[in-house]
């Protein structure tokens, strides 16, 4: 009896071990099969996506259907047929615009600011350089009669050696004066008297200049300028201090300026 029992489960072994073996690869068969449908349902719903893709890019986003999509397509570039692109318009296929259409152009745009520009008026300005040279013994000093380099306006009057204010205001007057002179100091004043022979003159500008003994190095300019409030009527000269003072008659050396600021 001992003996059956032993044989019996030696034959039982074999049976079991053949019914794992094959659960196992049935198994392994399901989940194979497993991932080979749903890599295919995958490459599916890629394809899917793919299609819903290029769809919604050429439909518009309120087109319900295909057919409607495609006829408002259809429209839109029949239209852009008949009209040129935007790019095709330069500035130079633009019309040019008439000087009377900026006229108006230009007063619509100060009427709508409130504000008119008026017309700018011209400066006052002259620019004097020597014309001769006028010494006194008897008051000891050297005129300039000048000749107008550069005027503009009617503020100013230039009569020999004065020049005559005809409108108050500010003004910036500038003066130079080259001198060869050996004398050991040299220079000039501009001054402003009332009228002309009315009351004391006033010294606006004064320059004063050391020289050198040698005439061969007696080559020194001065220079002076400032801003001043000059009125109507007012004479403006330059005196240099000095009988028969020797001094470059250049335009670029000496020269009287004025500018009404």
């Amino acid at each position: 009896m001992a003996s059956s029992s032993r044989r019996n489960t030696v034959e039982g072994r074999p049976a079991v071990s053949s019914w794992l073996a094959a659960g196992t690869l049935m198994l392994a068969l399901a989940c194979l099969l497993g991932l080979v449908v749903l890599g295919q349902r995958l490459v599916i719903l890629q394809e899917e996506l793919e299609r819903m893709r290029r769809e919604l890019s050429t439909m518009m986003p309120c087109a319900p259907t295909n057919n409607e999509s495609s006829g408002i397509f259809a429209k839109v570039q029949r239209m852009e047929e008949l009209i040129p692109p935007l790019a095709t318009v330069t500035e130079d296929s633009r019309p040019d615009p008439s000087p009377q259409s900026l006229d108006l152009a230009r007063e619509k745009r100060e009427t709508g600011t409130g504000k008119k520009q008026s017309p700018k008026k011209k400066r006052s300005v002259v620019h004097l350089v020597p014309a001769s040279l006028s010494s006194s013994d008897e008051k000891d000093q050297t005129e300039i009669a000048w000749k107008a380099f550069l005027s503009q306006g009617n503020a100013l009057e230039v009569k020999g050696k004065a020049i005559t204010v005809e409108e108050g205001g500010l003004y910036l007057i500038y003066s130079q004066v080259l001198y060869r002179d050996t004398t050991f100091v040299m220079g000039h004043t501009v001054t402003r008297s009332p009228g002309p022979g009315e009351g004391q003159a006033e010294v606006l500008l004064r320059c004063i200049q050391s020289m050198p003994p040698s005439e061969e190095m007696a080559h020194n300019s001065c220079y002076s300028g400032g801003v001043f409030k000059l009125h109507k009527g007012d004479v403006i000269k330059l005196l240099i201090p000095r009988v028969n003072a020797y001094i470059d008659m250049s335009p670029n050396a000496t020269f009287l300026g004025l500018v009404k600021l």
